[in-house]
């Protein structure tokens, strides 16, 4: 009578937890990617100046997000002359994400759009490894992210190759 119970009380357990929602974001993600995440997160990704008066660190973490919800576009701005720069904004009503390369580099900003597009077309999820940079807004609901690397089902779009995404000088 109790291993029938017990088979009972398994069968009962798998049924419900059948019923739970799949989220399609985790099988993009592999363990080659968490242990890069791992070993990445040994030092910051960005931080304050040394001699700042208050000191800060951000690491790349993973974030994942439905694909048909993200905007790309060419952002401009001023640092160190007029420069356009590629950006994928997620909007969830509640506050605006801001994932963005940085005006470091004279990006080639239409190729690396497309570049993005192609990884995120006919896909649900879309994953972006990034640090958290700041605030842009008074109220906190616009959070800007400096992206490292973008990963779909289709692949990867990584910084370390970013020569190949440049305009000519």
């Amino acid at each position: 009578m109790k291993l029938i119970k017990l088979i009972f009380i398994v069968i009962v357990v798998i049924t419900c937890l059948s019923m739970q929602p799949y989220n399609h974001h985790y099988e993009i993600l592999s363990d080659d990617d968490f242990e890069m995440a791992k070993i990445d997160n040994e030092r910051p990704a960005l931080s304050a100046g040394l001699h700042e008066d208050f000191y800060w660190e951000s690491y790349n973490e993973w974030n994942c997000i439905p694909a048909f919800k993200i905007e790309f576009i060419c952002g401009e701005t001023n640092y160190g002359g007029i420069k356009n720069i590629p950006i994928i904004l997620f909007d969830t009503k509640q506050r605006l994400f801001e994932f963005d390369l940085g005006p470091d580099y004279n990006w080639d900003c239409e190729l690396v759009i497309e570049e993005w597009k192609l990884l995120a077309q006919e896909e649900e999820s879309f994953c972006i490894f990034g640090a958290y940079l700041e605030e842009l807004n008074e109220e906190g609901t616009y959070s800007l992210y400096y992206i490292e690397q973008i990963k779909t089902l289709k692949g990867y779009w990584k910084m370390k190759d970013y020569e190949n995404y440049l305009l000519p000088d």
